[in-house]
């Protein structure tokens, strides 16, 4: 960040916004700062790997569309949160999309 004519000035949020794109684009939105939760959302890669203190999480997006199911390692997620330990752990988080009917 620069001032200079090829730079992006202020930098008022200090990468705020880039960490968010980043989460969204995984299918992880941190929709409430200071809980320990992730609203599930549809990943923009097919595939992504995180190393955490834990183990290494995988998440694999399979079909495109909308989130037809979601399993982490061989669980059924029944709902579209979950927890920061849960994805501290590793694994595999899977969601398996279908376009609309």
């Amino acid at each position: 960040f620069t001032t200079a004519p090829d730079g992006i000035p202020g930098n008022d949020d200090t990468g705020t916004m880039s960490a968010w794109a980043v989460f969204t684009m995984l299918g992880l939105y941190p929709d409430c700062p200071g809980e320990p939760y992730y609203t599930l959302t549809s990943p923009t890669f097919d595939r992504a790997e995180i190393d955490t203190e834990r183990g290494t999480l995988v998440i694999e997006k399979r079909g495109e569309g909308y989130i037809d199911r979601m399993t982490l390692g061989d669980k059924p997620l029944k709902n579209y949160r979950i927890l920061h330990d849960d994805l501290l752990k590793g694994g595999k988080l899977t969601f398996e999309l279908q376009t609309g009917k």
